[in-house]
This record gives C-alpha cells, sequence and structure tokens, in this order.
C-alpha cells in the first residue's frame, strides 16, 4: 500500500494544491471567505464551497480533483488565520 508523504508542509500533493488555488486564486479565496462568514460551521461551508467548486470544475487547474477533506482543511487553516 502506498503512503502519502507529505507535500510542502500539508498532508499531500492534492491537499497543497487545493489549498493553494483556493488561497491564491482572487474568486476562490473571496468565495471562501465569503462561505466561512455566512455559515455557522466550516463544514457546513465547506459544503456550499465544494457544492459550486464540484459542479463548476471538478478539478483544479493542473487536474487535481476537489475533494471534501481538503477544502474543509484549506477553510479552517483560513478561519485561524
Amino acid at each position: 500500500m502506498k503512503k502519502n508523504k507529505e507535500y510542502n508542509g500539508h498532508k499531500s500533493h492534492s491537499y497543497w494544491a487545493q489549498s493553494l488555488y483556493i488561497n491564491n486564486d482572487e474568486n476562490l479565496y473571496y468565495f471562501a471567505i465569503e462561505c466561512i462568514n455566512r455559515y455557522k460551521t466550516i463544514k457546513q461551508a465547506t459544503d456550499a464551497f465544494f457544492g459550486v467548486l464540484y459542479d463548476n470544475h471538478g478539478r483544479t487547474p493542473d487536474n487535481v480533483k476537489w475533494t471534501r477533506c481538503a477544502v474543509y482543511t484549506a477553510l479552517m487553516s483560513l478561519k485561524r488565520g
């Protein structure tokens, strides 16, 4: 069984790539902040954010599949700021 290795301080390359896009794409960043501020929990914010991402893109520009776990982790990081 292949083990995931940490990547640039993230759980894996996939988590890093998704966090990178959420934090560096202006539209994604502001949408993430809006979701965090609008919903009571990060899980609810993640569900709203992920639903829009997955419906419109499904993958990052470098073809990494969006996942709820990675999006949740990225939003948690933004909330802690």
